[in-house]
């Protein structure tokens, strides 16, 4: 990662979590892309319909 971002190791963070999946839309999407669309590189191509 900090390779593809030209930028130093101590420089990058990374979680990894378990998140079961019936509660993947209100721990995971919900929290980290819904409003935040003027600072995500990237938007899930995925809704709650899916």
């Amino acid at each position: 990662m900090a390779s593809s971002l030209g930028c130093g190791a101590d420089l990058v963070s990374l979680a990894i979590e378990d998140v079961k999946d019936a509660e993947w839309m209100a721990e995971v999407y919900g929290l980290d892309s819904r409003g935040r669309s003027a600072t995500i590189y990237r938007m899930l191509v995925y809704g709650p319909e899916d």
